[in-house]
Order: structure tokens, then sequence, then C-alpha cells
């Protein structure tokens, strides 16, 4: 008589966040893969980046492989490349994503790049005081008005 022990179940693999923020100046972002349900024997999921307004080989790295757990194994990471950049553009975002026969629900996680970067004032600095009196530009337009309507008068 043989006992099949059908109790042990592989468990499935999902992502620890489903959303996640990080300073594009950041040379990588770490994501966490976690098996639950189970740990018994060995399973491999895939794993891929998907442009978003982030552009890979501009703001990250393409990343696409596979992750094997090991049995017994509960938690895997995966680090993607940022590639950072000194203009002020905004904030951008890309995903990575799971797939294979071992992923649970939660296989997407969304990964928006700060930016760090900040515009520079270059608004040109026309004498004005922060009393409110004009500045020197502000006096001279009323004087040389003020001459212009003085020698129209008849």
């Amino acid at each position: 008589v043989t006992i099949v022990n059908d109790d042990m179940t592989q468990g499935i693999v999902g992502l620890s966040q489903s959303t996640l923020s990080i300073s594009e100046d950041q040379s990588g972002v770490t994501l966490t893969l976690e098996r639950i349900d189970g740990s018994d024997g060995q399973i491999t999921v895939q794993y891929s980046t998907l442009d978003g307004t982030a552009i890979a080989a501009t703001h990250y790295t393409a990343a696409q492989g596979s992750i094997t757990f090991e049995q017994g194994q509960t938690s895997a990471t995966l680090t993607i490349d940022l590639l950072g950049n000194t203009s002020a553009d905004g904030d951008h975002s890309f995903s990575l994503n799971l797939s294979g026969d071992h992923v649970g629900s939660n296989n997407s996680v969304s990964i928006k790049l700060l930016d760090n970067d900040s515009n520079t004032n270059t608004t040109p600095d026309t004498g004005s005081s922060s009393g409110g009196g004009g500045g020197s530009l502000g006096w001279l337009l009323l004087f040389g008005l003020g001459l212009f309507g003085t020698g129209r008068r008849a």
C-alpha cells in the first residue's frame, strides 16, 4: 500500500506591492516576489517590464526573464536598473508583470519614477522692490509718460 501525501501544494507567486514610487536618481528599484499557499517543490515564474510614460533605455533598463523558487523558498527579489536624468521632465511610470502557471492575482506592479530635477527660475530681474514701489523701471516709465504728456499740451 502506498500513501500519497496530497496535502502539499506548490503555492502561487505574487508581488508584494501593486504600486511603488521611487526617486529617479536611485540606481535601481528592488521588487519582492512572495510565494504563498504552499512551498512544495520547485516552481518558475516569468517577468517582463512594460513601458508607460517611462521609456526603456531612457528612464530604466528593460528586464525580461524568469525566477525559480526552490523547495521551501517563499520569497525572491528582482532589481530593475534605473537610468536617472538631469532634466526636469516630470514623473514617469512603467510596470513589471509576472506570468506563468503559478502566478496569483497580484501579478503586476506600477512603478512611478519621481522627478527629482527642478525648473530653474529664469525670469529676469526687473528691479522691482518688495515694497510695491515699482522699482527704477517703473519710475522711469512714469516720468517718461509725464514728459510726453506735458509736451503735447497746446
